[in-house]
């Protein structure tokens, strides 16, 4: 195994065995030994499909199933609230995948401190956050982190917590993650209560094109 790995930096690499063939891997670690341990625990992941499924599930896809099911719903004509839209969705959505690329820059700041572009880059990066990684204590932090520089209401944070719910429950039916809805979120949701209104296809459509 060790004659594998190789350093790039303070992190470790290594080549993985998938479907017969080697392919470089991130360990993400800076201990020889622990990338030992998590080279041969991404090859145990490639050797399960549903397993290697999990393991390369990011925020994005969640979202993406979130998206696909509303336009479904759409479609079908199905009456839909307004924090089910992909509007809404949408706007929501940037506060968690800026916060999760915040994670992976290892750098949580205030976002009014960040030009546009650097906000664009770290949510593009929020978009790779493995799902694997999302527990209760990704989502206290995004609330403590909302709290302190969001500049935002109670009832904001509901609107974040009432599009990330639904997306990871989508996730979790899909077989991209096992976490647990209940110990993940809070309970009451912030008593964040929608509106009564609807997007048509048509709407959702141009939203999703933009």
């Amino acid at each position: 195994m060790s004659d594998r790995l190789f350093r790039r930096g303070r992190i470790w690499y290594g080549w993985a065995y998938e479907a017969g063939k080697q392919v470089k891997k991130s360990t993400g670690c800076t201990d020889k030994q622990a990338a030992r341990v998590k080279l041969a625990e991404l090859e145990r992941r490639a050797a399960d499909p549903e397993g290697h499924a999990k393991a390369e599930a990011t925020l994005k896809d969640a979202f993406a199933l979130l998206n696909d099911a509303t336009l479904a719903k759409v479609r079908a004509k199905t009456p839909t609230r307004s924090e089910d839209t992909v509007a809404f969705q949408c706007k929501q959505s940037k506060g968690w995948l800026l916060y999760a690329g915040m994670l992976r820059a290892r750098s949580v700041c205030d976002p009014s401190t960040l030009t546009a572009e650097r906000r664009n880059q770290l949510r593009d990066e929020g978009e790779t956050f493995p799902l694997e990684k999302f527990n209760g204590g990704f989502v206290d932090g995004f609330i403590a982190w909302r709290r302190k520089h969001g500049e935002v209401i109670e009832g904001t944070i509901g609107k974040d917590l009432s599009v990330m719910r639904p997306a990871m429950r989508y996730a979790l039916r899909a077989g991209k993650w096992d976490g647990s809805l209940e110990k993940t979120f809070p309970k009451h949701e912030l008593h964040y209560t929608p509106t009564d209104r609807w997007s048509d296809a048509e709407e959702l459509e141009r939203i999703r094109d933009k």
